[in-house]
């Protein structure tokens, strides 16, 4: 009997116990749902008050007194002042010019700064990497801020050495803001996104010249800790942002460069680039490249910059290549042709009579070679593209 009454009491412990788990549970899920709900229902309510102060204050002749009287309607809680900062960096992605510049008297203020600073300076790498993202927006850098986000650029933490890296980016120095980016450049653990976004942070039209900014970039190429994969964003990255100054210093470093398996993806880059960029002079290495090497995408950048780049040479050069290129190449040949009016078709109607020739010549002997065969298929399916081609470029082929 003892033995079963300690099995009841045990028994009822238990339940008791769990019971209490059960409610303390229940009870913080609740709390934790009506506190989500409290501070969602507030942040709407603060954007409510504050949004359309903002824009009034960046649509108006604004002065540093102006952005004082708003922030003196801020409380220091550190939700309100996270808040505010959230609506300031959604505008600052919206402003250009002016209105962009009018966003500094807030940002800037002395509330923020002192704020930031003590987070920049904390061991959280949660409060570390907010304070990044308003030093991002803030270009006064002090000399003692600036070592700590170059000390925080270096962390382990991806996520971290991003943030401190575009922060950096804010820097009045030039010498800060590039080693910062060749630095991270450097990394095996980052993204072709991180890169392009921060190439975008370096190129800041608004603050530097393009020969201040050109110099940097070209300190990229010079690294050899940095991979060919990642030298390439920064070429296509020059393309697109039409840095025409650079397309001299690409066509030497590309023939400086020996073609490899690891490096073929730069190479490519660097075509696309020089075609993109309008380098004439790059053309007869294109050429080059595009009749020794097999790799048929590095081909088919060779094919697209010599359209780029056009001029009869380059035209017939293409034409030439038309039955020594695999289907994909023949069709980007075709397409570029039929695109140049007077030279272009020319060169198309010069392809069509010399191989109508050929055919009926082969067509006549008693016993045409096997190998033949092959070249005759290739000559159908060209002159077929070429005819699916033209009708989509009529006015061209009356040229």
């Amino acid at each position: 009997m003892p033995s079963l009454n300690i099995s009841y009491t045990t028994v009822l412990v238990l339940v008791g116990l769990l019971g209490l788990i059960f409610l303390f549970l229940l009870g913080y899920t609740l709390w934790t749902r009506a506190k989500k709900r409290y501070w969602q229902r507030y942040k709407q309510r603060f954007r409510d008050y504050f949004l359309p102060m903002l824009f009034e204050f960046v649509e108006g002749q604004s002065t540093r007194s102006d952005a004082d009287k708003i922030i003196r309607k801020l409380t220091k809680r550190t939700k309100d002042l996270s808040y505010f900062l959230e609506l300031l960096d959604e505008m600052n992605n919206l402003l250009k010019g002016q209105d962009r510049a009018k966003l500094d008297l807030l940002i800037e203020q002395e509330l923020f700064f002192k704020f930031y600073r003590e987070k920049l300076f904390s061991f959280s790498k949660q409060n570390q990497l907010l304070a990044c993202v308003y030093f991002e927006n803030n270009s006064s850098i002090t000399d003692r801020i600036g070592a700590r986000l170059i000390s925080i650029s270096k962390s382990g933490n991806l996520k971290l050495a991003y943030g401190a890296t575009k922060a950096l980016q804010s820097s009045k120095n030039m010498t800060i803001r590039r080693n910062a980016l060749i630095r991270f450049l450097k990394r095996d653990d980052i993204s072709d996104l991180m890169v392009s976004e921060l190439l975008h942070y370096f190129n800041d039209e608004d603050c530097w010249n393009q020969l201040e900014i050109s110099q940097g970039l070209k300190e990229i190429f010079f690294d050899k800790d940095i991979l060919p994969a990642k030298k390439r964003i920064v070429v296509l990255y020059l393309a697109y942002k039409n840095h025409f100054e650079m397309g001299v210093f690409l066509l030497q470093y590309l023939e400086k460069l020996q073609y490899s398996v690891s490096k073929a993806p730069l190479i490519s880059g660097l075509i696309e680039a020089l075609g993109k960029l309008h380098v004439k002079e790059a053309a007869p290495l294109i050429r080059e490249y595009m009749s020794s090497n097999r790799d048929n995408s590095l081909r088919l950048k060779c094919v697209e910059a010599l359209g780029q780049l056009g001029g009869e040479e380059n035209l017939t050069f293409l034409a030439h290549q038309l039955l020594k290129s695999d289907f994909s190449l023949r069709k980007k040949i075709i397409q570029i042709l039929t695109q140049n009016t007077d030279e272009g078709i020319r060169l198309i109607n010069r392809f069509l009579i010399a191989n109508r020739k050929f055919v009926i010549h082969f067509k006549q002997q008693d016993n045409p070679p096997d190998e033949l065969e092959h070249v005759l298929r290739n000559i159908y399916s060209t002159a077929r593209g070429i005819q699916i081609m033209l009708p989509k470029n009529r006015s061209l082929a009356h040229a």
